[in-house]
C-alpha cells in the first residue's frame, strides 16, 4: 500500500503547507536530501501547564500532519522513497526539531 493510499484509508488530510513566518523556504533540497524548515505550533504554551496534555496531543499531529504536507509539496508525491532521520535540535526547543530526509 503507498503512502497517499494510506493516508486515504486513515482519513488523513494534509493541511496547507504552512507559509513561514520569517524569510525562509519551507524546504531545500541539495542533491538527494531533502531538509524541512522547522515547524511547530505558533504560540509557545506548555503542555501540563498552559495546555491540556490532549490539546498538546492535536498540537504534535498537526505538526506532523504540517510535515508529511510540506515534504509533498517538495517531492510531488509521498510515495516517492524517502527515509526520515530526525535533525540535532538547535534551540532544544520540543517542538521545534529539524528533520532530514534521503529521498532515493
Amino acid at each position: 500500500m503507498s503512502a497517499e493510499e494510506r493516508l486515504r484509508q486513515l482519513g488523513l488530510s494534509l493541511p496547507q503547507v504552512p507559509t513561514p513566518v520569517a524569510n525562509y523556504p519551507s524546504y531545500r533540497i541539495v542533491g538527494n536530501l531533502l531538509f524541512l524548515a522547522v515547524q511547530g505550533p505558533r504560540d509557545a504554551d506548555k503542555v501540563g501547564a498552559e495546555v491540556s496534555v490532549d490539546e498538546g496531543y492535536k498540537r504534535a499531529r498537526l505538526v506532523g500532519l504540517q510535515l508529511l504536507s510540506t515534504t509533498r509539496a517538495a517531492l510531488g508525491s509521498l510515495d516517492r522513497g524517502f527515509s526520515c532521520t530526525p535533525g540535532r535540535l538547535r534551540n532544544r526547543r520540543p517542538a521545534a526539531a529539524r528533520v532530514m530526509l534521503h529521498v532515493s
